[in-house]
């Protein structure tokens, strides 16, 4: 059975050289983003929530109609945006184009961008930290 983060790690990796993104990986929580930042910029996959239709039962089969909601924190060392702000623009237009339409192997919908917006800006560990957002449907069969 396919999961939910590895492929979108997988597409967004197949797209660095275009998001210009240096790293992409997954990680179990926003809390544990500021220890990982690396590199510039670096991204990671949250998985942020799941919602559920209504059930529905056909005979032997039960389906449902679920969302998954995902994000894309993409964080930066303030230190490599300096004379060069626009690469702040380019890495979330390229990683919104990424993802916009893809359809994840879990379902046949295409992945919705839902918004982003900036998460965090420490002057202290010189970060800025931006999150994107974005869902899919998907059938849950039982």
């Amino acid at each position: 059975m396919t999961g939910i983060v590895a492929p979108i790690v997988a597409q967004l990796v197949a797209a660095k050289s275009e998001t210009g993104a240096l790293a992409v990986e997954a990680v179990a929580g926003i809390a544990a983003l500021n220890a990982q930042l690396a590199t510039s910029p670096m991204q990671f996959v949250v998985p942020t929530g799941d919602t559920a239709g209504r059930l529905s039962s056909a005979t032997m089969v039960t389906r449902q109609q679920g969302e998954e909601r995902f994000d894309v924190v993409t964080g930066f060392l303030l230190a490599t945006l300096k004379g060069t702000p626009a690469i702040l623009d380019q890495v979330r237009e390229k990683t919104r184009d990424a993802l916009l339409g893809w359809k994840h192997p879990l379902t046949n919908e295409p992945v919705e961008y839902r918004g982003g917006r900036l998460l965090s800006y420490d002057f202290t560990k010189g970060t800025l930290w931006w999150q994107q957002s974005f869902a899919f449907t998907r059938i849950i069969e039982g």
